[in-house]
């Protein structure tokens, strides 16, 4: 018996890339928004530095937060 409601394997390849590319976005802003501040903390000099020395480690963060889930 076929379900009344079935999901073409497309279908659910779209949305699973869909929502990984959100749980990516949302990953990086929250790991901006929290990373960026303790690290203004924490690293005295210019204001640039803390972002040329937090940037790799929070897109490496927000990869690996796409990439399990």
């Amino acid at each position: 018996n076929k379900a009344e409601w079935t999901i073409t394997p497309v279908l659910h390849d779209a949305t699973a890339v869909a929502g990984t590319g959100i749980g990516a976005m949302l990953s990086a802003v929250h790991g901006f928004n929290t990373g960026i501040p303790f690290l203004q903390n924490h690293i005295k000099g210019p204001k640039w530095l803390p972002f040329v020395t937090g940037i790799p480690m929070l897109l490496m963060f927000s990869g690996a937060s796409a990439a399990f889930g």
